[in-house]
């Protein structure tokens, strides 16, 4: 207590001390106690441990995924503008939801032309009448369709995979852009990886899966469109086989078009 006293009425107008400052003084860091104070040095005799090369720490890729209603859009929000301006919208997610389409509508209706030129060389056909569905839908609706998601990427200047168990939907708008990845659950859960991919990584999530156009109304083409070894080959992909013992060509293709209705591609 004799210490905490001392301390105390250092801080006196008056620096009265009741105790005798010297009484402390065993307590005290004065210079020339660190002066002759000799560092003790450890000995380190596994010098080898020194010498192991420091592994590298792997990319662990930064995982997104909106509770919000229209995920295509929330990612693609997330994805110009960070997780971190997501998380400080709070409340106000439909009012900053409106303004970001209104920008991305007015977009739309300056560059028409370039939309629908840009669109044709990437295989996806996007008319007058189609710009003013997705003019209307970005005012109205809450859930953003496959064109609107192409005119979003073609906003935000990004092209995206989104991969689907063994089945993957491209949207590219111009090979000069960044390409990212989005996963999509069969109920139509989207998760976003903010890390864009090299040309080899996208090989690889592209190696032995489905691809299907989501521009086309219906989700394969007609049954005499294909040979038996291609719906084999799709069938087999797809993980799904006909019951019968001598499968034909219908038996094949009704069982791929009941795995990719199921899998809701068609949003």
């Amino acid at each position: 207590m004799t210490a905490y006293t001392l301390l105390n009425q250092i801080f006196y107008n008056a620096n009265k001390f009741d105790v005798d400052p010297k009484q402390c003084e065993k307590y005290m860091l004065f210079q020339d106690y660190v002066n002759h104070v000799k560092p003790i040095i450890q000995t380190i005799h596994n010098i080898e441990s020194i010498e192991e090369p420091i592994q590298s720490i792997p990319i662990v890729p930064k995982l997104f995924q909106s509770k919000k209603k229209d995920q295509l859009f929330w990612n693609m929000y997330v994805l110009e503008h960070g997780e971190s301006e997501y998380f400080m919208i709070g409340n106000k997610f439909k009012n900053v939801e409106l303004e970001e389409k209104k920008k991305i509508m007015d977009y739309v209706t300056k560059n028409s032309k370039h939309i629908k030129s840009q669109a044709q060389i990437n295989g996806c056909k996007i008319t007058n009448v189609k710009l003013k569905s997705i003019e209307s839908e970005l005012l109205m609706d809450n859930k953003t369709s496959w064109y609107g998601f192409w005119v979003m990427c073609a906003y935000y200047k990004k092209n995206i995979l989104i991969i689907q168990n063994k089945v993957y939907l491209e949207f590219i708008v111009d090979n000069v852009y960044d390409t990212y990845l989005m996963e999509r659950n069969d109920e139509g859960y989207v998760t976003l990886d903010c890390v864009k991919l090299s040309s080899d990584k996208i090989h690889e999530l592209k190696f032995n899966k489905l691809k299907i156009d989501p521009f086309q109304e219906r989700i394969l083409k007609g049954v005499s469109s294909y040979k038996i070894p291609e719906l084999e080959h799709m069938a087999q992909t797809l993980s799904v086989f006909p019951e019968k013992e001598k499968p034909k060509k219908n038996d094949y293709y009704d069982v791929i078009i009941n795995k990719l209705v199921s899998m809701k591609l068609q949003n």
